[in-house]
């Protein structure tokens, strides 16, 4: 319990990460991977450490990432947060509906997050930018498969 004497999270907490973590099924040795980047976006969103977790964990399974990505997709996430209208709540929630369709569709983390600090800061709710994200990306994939559009 090393990382709850030197953060501003106590021993409990960082169980709670790490249980969250394996909640999702992440192994031993994820979880100690993971753990200091969740911790981090932690206290930099002002969300729990189970929250994060949880997050985190969802976050990189549905762009099909891999524990040790996590850093840099917590990093991404939290400068989205940071530097947009995108609350954590907001990423959240649209994360959770945009994720996974938008990695089907090829898009990356990154580009993703993009859009929906975009789509914030022009004032679309969470729910309203992720179901807007997902039919948009549904839709260009299908003209650009069909052949219909080549500007895509």
């Amino acid at each position: 319990m090393e990382l709850g004497k030197r953060t501003s999270f106590t021993a409990a907490e960082v169980t709670s990460l790490q249980t969250s973590l394996a909640r999702l099924g992440f192994t031993e040795g994820q979880i100690t991977a993971m753990q200091e980047s969740v911790l981090k976006f932690a206290a930099a969103v002002g969300t729990d450490l189970a929250s994060a977790a949880a997050f985190s964990g969802a976050a990189l399974r549905s762009f099909g990432l891999k524990a040790s990505d996590s850093q840099d997709l917590l990093n991404l996430m939290a400068a989205s947060c940071s530097k947009s209208a995108l609350s954590f709540s907001k990423l959240q929630t649209s994360i959770s509906v945009v994720g996974p369709v938008a990695n089907a569709f090829g898009l990356s983390a990154r580009d993703t997050v993009a859009m929906l600090g975009i789509l914030s800061n022009a004032g679309f709710d969470a729910s309203s930018a992720a179901t807007w994200k997902t039919a948009s990306s549904a839709s260009a994939h299908a003209l650009a498969g069909s052949g219909c559009c080549n500007c895509l």
